[in-house]
């Protein structure tokens, strides 16, 4: 087929409405689209990874099905461009073909995950908003100033009335074990963030502290 009957068959395929003058026009086309996602790329480097507005959020869906968009009309104007492109060129199409498409997966994938790391914050905040406005339950908590003769009892007390329950979260049990503590016993965990993921560490804190098995002989032969 001459170049002239590729060119007929080309205008029947045209997503710009018109005919394309020759390859060039279309190769125009096709790095005008390239611009517009590398400009999308831009965009997501200026936003946080972590959590964006609500309408940033929306924004970022708009751009992406925008992105979509663009590479289907690059996907149609490059068969175009493949009825007659020399076959000296073949090359440099294909490595350009494959810079298009991973531009193009790498900047959905960074704005997929910029979004659902948005709406995981959004659920986590919900969820911690709620908590918060949640009355725990009044429990009778044994108390514990640092004392080693007062360890054991604290413990074993402690463990069956808060740790070992499985109504309770990490958040609560972590509020519970605050409010049993004073004196030198709570300034061992003051310096950590009051988390739910905090909890179990903070519990360890205090066993690695407290549980001493040579002083708690010591403190019981006295």
């Amino acid at each position: 087929m001459s170049t002239e009957d590729k060119l007929s068959v080309l205008s029947v395929a045209s997503p710009w409405g018109k005919q394309p003058k020759d390859i060039s026009e279309l190769k125009k086309q096709r790095g005008n689209l390239k611009g517009r996602l590398t400009q999308f790329k831009k965009y997501l480097d200026s936003l946080p990874c972590n959590s964006i507005s609500q309408v940033q959020v929306k924004e970022v869906k708009f751009r992406m099905q925008a992105a979509q968009n663009h590479f289907n009309t690059f996907n149609n104007i490059q068969n175009q461009i493949e009825l007659i492109l020399p076959d000296s060129e073949y090359t440099a199409n294909f490595e350009y073909v494959e810079s298009f498409e991973s531009l193009y997966f790498n900047v959905l994938a960074t704005a997929e995950s910029i979004v659902e790391n948005t709406v995981e914050s959004l659920k986590c905040n919900s969820k911690s908003s709620v908590q918060s406005n949640v009355k725990l339950p009044d429990i009778k908590l044994p108390s514990f100033d640092g004392s080693f003769d007062q360890w054991l009892e604290y413990r074993n007390s402690y463990i069956t009335m808060i740790h070992n329950r499985s109504d309770l979260d990490e958040i609560q049990k972590f509020h519970y074990l605050k409010a049993s503590l004073s004196g030198c016993a709570l300034q061992v965990i003051s310096a950590l963030e009051f988390t739910a993921s905090n909890y179990v560490h903070a519990w360890d804190l205090l066993h690695s502290r407290f549980h001493n098995t040579r002083l708690l002989i010591q403190n019981h032969l006295k």
